[in-house]
């Protein structure tokens, strides 16, 4: 029933009759009297079902209900908004859920997504164009963005409206014809904003609602839309008439040619079609059909219509036949053209061009990358177990090496030992053959006498030969096997190893009286110094960004010179003239604000070197060669020093010298502690550890080094108290021989050795579930150094990351090196890149340096880089990361890097 408004002079009044001064409205059908106003209350959102029931945000009023609207392409299922075209619980429709396995694609359940379209944990996206899965599966547009091609945008392009979250065509698009939401009704389609009939050729869509109609033999709708011919008329040629005109058959009542009428096409009553996603018309009596756009007859069968919607079909795209093929690349069709959805894992398409796919192969390393930094060789950096990022950390347990280095004085050799197995696992010939004495120790004139040896920041190992008497020379020995270099060219690399479980056996000298050893894991030696210098000390400066392993530090006992090395070649890059240093260097290490410190052999004298900033071929003279301090009251035989710059020594007693303060200390033993000898050194928990031989005993003692208590500035030293020690469990015993050797393996277990008795390796555990124990092997060894790298490592906490790639090609083209992390200042992180046609030749390619931390890490142009270095990329890259704390602990973090290729 109709409501009645009643309007007049006064307030509006609802009810009675027509009086007097009142105008009386009659609402329409469907409509009531809501707030003195008509109102549908079918369709009123204000208003649904009854006056002041308004719906909800995102509802609509229908049929008299709020019901929810859902976006366009979605559908309403049980009070949600899906989409039936790729939800599998409603996969074309409400409630038809796909089974266990099967994803819904394009409407219909099936094993696996359609072309164009992802598995989204069941769903089958298109990740072009989704924002909840925009570019990959789970990356979601932030508010306000839509999706285009696979990445989020503020907005669509340019002809485009974002209709729920989708740039559509609202000209063409029958889901939002002129707006967004306005769907066009079956048998429609969109022009130019409209919904409208696609009529086939010759038809005029007629009558409300509109239907297709030949309006030439139409009695209804005769010449014109409405004009319907009277009784005993028929229409032909769109003139009401009695009779068909020639050429026309009447058909109940209907003149037409059955030529060209596709309801009569050929004889009365054959209908031509309906086809799917087609317009049917006749033709010389026969049925055809004219594929609506964007749709194609791909199999010649009128049965199945324009079966292929050539938009969007990736083996049919703008036309029949059509395959979208990219390299390395997931092909798409989006309005009839092919377009790359995605590249295949470790490729992308870096110069945006479509025809050549995914050109360029990308791997990228570390926290977020496709393969973690373990993958490489990782010595002395930490791996954060939350984040995959690297960082330098001191004396870290993540390592791929932890290696001791042993000198056998009495044989010219060096070995290698394996600290987590307690075997050796190389021993290498060192020095001049002219130089071996076999069997003799320690200071016979006219022999190599190796003695101190010391670790770089990328784990190799360099050893000083005294030769008293003789040619001094430093060897320096490969940490890692890849790194060893096949100089005789037989594609193996020729190196002492163990064989069979038999300890391995040393190679020989080369030829000549001068020949170095043809173990092609070490990798040179050279002289240093003249004959008789006696070089009884050497240290690995922190290095720079050139050599950010370190330089090779080496001092001339005898003359008081003092060498600087190449750590690659082993050039002398600076020297000091006999005399140079103000004492005769007998040890040497480093300290983390880069001075190098040069002992004298007893008395408390030491020298220091700036070896910040030096560059090549200078003299070295003051102010880089820094006055001698003397420290009275104080003994100096072994050498260490802590995280904080103190020095430590052992001479019988444990003393330590800060050189910020000026002040030493000394130790006092705890009472019946005696047989203390000659080595010292630090471990990664801040402790300053000895060796002690009590009876047969060997055992480990340790105290913090923050128990340093300083004398007066320049005077006396100050005591640290005997209850400062512990003296570690897991003594050895069996052993007489004097400790001149002592160092801390990664895992903080204590390794002794001494130059005489049975020369046995000694290791105390320092954790009860790995067990003490010694070792037979070691020939006399006469070090006093930093055998394992500890001490390096807690001055100069540094750590490298090397990683071989195989590029698949011969001749690839390098485009581009990314890297992410954090490098603040004062810290030092380098990346170089070595290339060569095979694995084997990569030890001796040139270093190639792409990038050096801080400033911030960026994007690095490899092509320019490789030309201005004058390298040609081969197929194997070897990439080294080095990354070291700053003087004040700041500390580098590597999160990632991305390496970028391709092959012609």
């Amino acid at each position: 029933m109709a409501g009645v408004l009643l309007a007049g002079c006064g307030a509006p009044v609802v009810g009675g009759s027509g009086d007097a001064g009142m105008d009386v409205v009659a609402c329409g059908d469907g409509q009531a009297v809501c707030n003195n106003r008509c109102a549908n209350v079918q369709t009123d959102p204000n208003n649904c079902g009854a006056c002041g029931t308004t719906c909800a945000a995102g509802q609509a009023c229908t049929a008299g209900r709020c019901e929810i609207v859902c976006p366009s392409g979605q559908t309403l299922c049980n009070g949600a908004c899906v989409s039936i075209q790729a939800d599998r619980a409603n996969c074309g429709a409400c409630g038809m859920a796909c089974p266990a396995g099967q994803v819904c694609s394009m409407g219909a359940c099936a094993t696996t997504c359609g072309a164009g379209l992802t598995d989204c944990m069941g769903s089958c996206r298109d990740t072009q164009t989704d924002r909840g899965n925009c570019g990959a599966c789970g990356t979601s547009c932030p508010s306000g963005q839509v999706c285009v091609m696979g990445a989020c945008a503020t907005s669509c392009p340019m002809g485009q409206t974002e209709c729920g979250g989708v740039c559509v065509n609202t000209q063409t698009d029958r889901g939002n014809c002129g707006m967004c939401g306005t769907a066009c009704a079956a048998g429609q389609i969109c022009n130019a904003g409209v919904c409208e009939l696609s009529c086939a050729t010759g038809q005029t869509a007629c009558g409300m609602p509109a239907a297709c109609t030949d309006t030439q033999s139409d009695r209804a709708n005769c010449g014109m839309c409405g004009n319907a011919c009277g009784d005993g008329l028929v229409c032909s040629m769109g003139m009401c008439v009695p009779s068909c005109a020639a050429g026309q058959t009447n058909c109940m009542g209907s003149c037409v040619s059955t030529v060209t009428n596709p309801n009569h096409c050929g004889a009365c009553g054959t209908v031509c079609g309906p086809y799917a996603n087609a317009i049917p018309s006749c033709n010389l009596s026969m049925c055809i059909m004219t594929c609506n756009r964007g749709f194609n007859d791909c199999n010649s069968d009128r049965m199945d219509g324009c079966e292929i919607e050539t938009n969007a079909d990736v083996n049919n795209c703008g036309r029949c036949g059509n395959v979208c093929r990219f390299p390395n690349a997931v092909p798409a069709c989006m309005t009839g053209a092919c377009r790359i959805a995605s590249c295949n894992p470790g490729f992308e398409n870096a110069d945006g061009i479509a025809e050549n796919g995914c050109e360029t192969r990308v791997i990228t390393v570390g926290s977020m990358g496709t393969q973690p930094f373990g993958d490489g060789t990782i010595n002395g950096l930490g791996v954060d177990p939350m984040t995959g990022a690297i960082s330098p950390s001191g004396m870290v347990t993540t390592t791929t090496n932890d290696f001791l280095w042993i000198v056998n004085v009495a044989e010219s050799s060096v070995s290698k030992w394996d600290a987590a197995t307690n075997t050796e696992i190389g021993r290498y010939r060192v020095g001049l053959a002219g130089g071996e004495c076999a069997g003799q120790c320690c200071y016979n004139n006219g022999c190599n006498m190796a003695s101190r040896v010391v670790v770089d920041g990328n784990g190799d190992a360099y050893v000083a030969n005294r030769a008293f008497g003789f040619q001094g020379t430093v060897s320096k020995i490969a940490g890692d096997r890849a790194n060893c270099v096949d100089r005789n060219g037989n594609g193996m690399i020729d190196t002492s190893q163990p064989v069979m479980g038999m300890r391995p056996t040393v190679l020989a000298y080369g030829a000549g009286a001068t020949g170095i050893s043809t173990d092609e894991c070490v990798l040179w030696t050279v002289n240093v110094g003249a004959v008789n210098a006696t070089l009884r000390s050497i240290a690995i400066d922190r290095g720079d960004a050139a050599r950010p392993n370190g330089y090779v530090w080496v001092g001339g006992y005898q003359d008081r010179s003092v060498y600087r090395l190449d750590p690659q070649d082993g050039r002398i890059l600076n020297t000091g003239a006999p005399g140079t240093l103000g004492t005769n260097p007998y040890g040497a290490l480093t300290t983390r604000d880069g001075r190098v410190w040069f002992t004298s052999l007893g008395g408390g004298l030491l020298q220091p070197i700036n070896a910040v900033g030096l560059m090549a071929g200078a003299a070295l003279a003051a102010p880089i060669v820094q006055p001698v301090v003397n420290v009275p009251g104080i003994s100096m035989y072994g050498i260490a020093a802590d995280a904080n710059g103190r020095l430590w020594f052992n001479s019988g007693a444990i003393y330590g010298y800060d050189p910020a303060t000026n002040r030493a200390t000394v130790l006092s033993m705890p009472g019946g502690l005696n047989g203390l000898t000659s080595g010292v050194t630090v471990d990664a928990s801040g402790n300053v550890v000895f060796g002690i031989v009590r009876g047969t005993t060997t055992e480990a003692a340790r105290f913090p080094a923050s128990a340093f208590v300083g004398g007066a500035v320049g005077g006396a030293p100050g005591t640290i108290p005997a209850t400062a020690v512990t003296i570690l469990p897991g003594g050895v015993a069996g052993n007489t021989s004097t400790i001149t050797a002592i160092g801390v393996d990664r895992r903080g277990d204590i390794w002794i050795a001494s130059n005489g008795g049975n020369s046995r390796l000694v290791k105390i555990a320092t954790d009860a579930a790995r067990t003490s124990g010694a070792f037979l092997g070691p020939n006399m060894t006469y070090s006093y150094s930093d055998f394992t790298g500890s001490v390096r490592r807690t001055s100069v906490p540094q750590g490298t990351y090397t990683r071989n790639f195989d590029l698949g090609c011969a001749n690839p083209r390098v485009a581009g090196l990314t890297v992410n992390g954090m490098f603040p200042a004062d810290t030092l992180s380098t990346v170089t890149l070595r290339t060569a046609a095979t694995v084997a030749d990569l030890a001796t390619a040139t270093s190639v340096a792409v990038a050096t931390l801080p400033p911030a890490a960026m994007s690095y142009d490899l092509e320019a880089i490789f030309r201005m270095a004058g390298v040609t990329p081969r197929q194997h890259i070897q990439a080294t990361i080095v990354m070291r704390q700053s003087d004040m602990g700041a500390v580098p973090i590597m999160q990632g890097f991305g390496f970028r290729w391709s092959c012609p």
